[in-house]
């Protein structure tokens, strides 16, 4: 990403030490703290939506599906990344991504569970 990217991403955020450090670990390891997020996330909707009858492996199956909305929902911040070095507009564009991808973790749980009252 930095090769094609024409601001570093550390520049959207205050605590650039910690970020740093954090979007080294995304980089590289970054299929292993994907793949390792859906467990754990599984888990919790399993605990928190137990009412609805759903077993763990239905929870997995789930979240992989909220992965993939939410990857596709990120690709807009890298693409703005790549496009622009406009550090106002990648802020924005990051608020953004964070509030509709929010937005898509809340809508895609109420569409699910709501059938199951």
């Amino acid at each position: 990403m930095k090769k094609w990217a024409k601001v570093d991403a550390t520049v959207l955020y205050d605590d650039k030490k910690t970020v740093e450090g954090l979007l080294k670990v995304l980089k590289d390891y970054s299929k292993i703290t994907v793949f390792l997020t859906v467990p754990i996330i599984s888990i919790v909707s399993y605990l928190f939506f137990r009412k609805s009858k759903q077993n763990y492996t239905e929870n997995l199956v789930l979240n992989m599906y909220l992965l993939c909305g939410t990857l596709t929902i990120s690709l807009l911040l890298t693409t703005s990344l790549i496009l622009t070095d406009n550090k106002d507009f990648l802020i924005s564009v990051n608020y953004l991504a964070a509030v509709l991808t929010f937005l898509y973790v809340l809508i895609f749980y109420y569409q699910y569970f709501s059938v199951f009252g």
